[in-house]
């Protein structure tokens, strides 16, 4: 186990954070949380870091970490050759031709300055940098937000390489197809509160679609709507009747997203 959280609770002022929270990484596994935005994925990976303090619950993390921040400032002044040079100047252990090859790869100009970059090129610059850091486990906030269809492939294959040698991924998105391609595991938050977690074949195998006349509720998560019949995503607990389908994964998360619980 590289990661363990116990009823961790940040709450904000305005209420919002999250809640009696409890997952795991372990050794050599992918890790996602899976949440819209204010679902508290950013809180949860600061209070790992120590970059929030909890409320409550506890802690323990195993070995060194490599963060990637929610923000992705840098200095503006440096090229992007020189903003290397500082990381590896202030990281131990900081892989320099690692951070080339990504940036190669990705075609993002050395020379060009911090400045300059796009949004995309700026994720992509800070993610070279993060990656190139020899971590037991890599906390990567939205890693592939901003960048295009080529350049989150890339990412998304980097990202799966990283539990070949025995380090852990834990990484937020509310991308839910980018998750089910990429994470061994999930959880998924709304509103700061765990709605479920697992393995994602396993969670897909915990529910069903059923349709329902217009106006009949349901036990379970309000998927959708139409004139003559509404559709539920529920528990399968062998009560379920005969009128359900599968549910896919992502039928799952949007009935989890939309909150609207029968």
């Amino acid at each position: 186990m590289i990661l363990m959280v116990k009823n961790l609770s940040k709450v904000y002022k305005s209420g919002t954070g999250v809640r009696n929270i409890d997952f795991s990484v372990e050794k050599g596994e992918i890790l996602a949380i899976l949440g819209p935005n204010g679902a508290g994925k950013t809180t949860t990976l600061k209070c790992i870091i120590g970059l929030r303090k909890p409320n409550s619950g506890s802690i323990v993390l195993s070995g060194k970490y490599s963060y990637l921040p929610e923000e992705k400032n840098l200095y503006r002044w440096a090229t992007v050759s020189q903003m290397l040079k500082i990381a590896e100047n202030y990281t131990k252990d900081f892989d320099f031709e690692k951070a080339q090859r990504i940036l190669g790869d990705l075609r993002i100009p050395l020379h060009e300055k911090v400045a300059n970059l796009s949004h995309g090129q700026l994720t992509s610059l800070y993610l070279s940098i993060t990656l190139a850091q020899n971590a037991d486990l890599y906390v990567l906030d939205e890693p592939t937000w901003g960048l295009d269809p080529l350049s989150r492939s890339y990412i998304l294959d980097e990202i799966r390489k990283i539990p070949l040698d025995e380090k852990s991924v834990l990484y937020t998105s509310h991308i839910v197809e980018e998750v089910e391609k990429t994470a061994d595991r999930v959880i998924i938050l709304k509103s700061g509160v765990l709605v479920e977690k697992g393995v994602i074949d396993e969670i897909k195998e915990r529910y069903v679609a059923i349709r329902v006349k217009k106006g009949e509720r349901m036990r379970g998560f309000l998927y959708k709507e139409t004139d003559e019949e509404d559709v539920y995503i529920v528990k399968k607990d062998g009560n379920s009747g005969t009128n359900y389908e599968p549910a896919s994964f992502s039928m799952i998360v949007e009935a989890m997203m939309r909150g609207e619980i029968g």
